[in-house]
């Protein structure tokens, strides 16, 4: 069986501004928008089938 869901902790201080930044101005190089791209062609892919 498997466990329940516990709440996620809520994030205070450095933390939730972090998470804050990353969100709001997400880091881009050619690397991940490669890796995102491809994730989204074969997200296209498998959803025609």
């Amino acid at each position: 069986m498997a466990k329940p869901i516990e709440p996620t902790p809520t994030l205070k201080g450095r933390d939730a501004e972090r998470l804050l930044k990353s969100v709001t101005k997400p880091v881009r190089n050619a690397k991940r928008t490669a890796l995102l791209r491809a994730s989204d062609e074969t997200y296209r892919k498998l959803a025609k089938k």
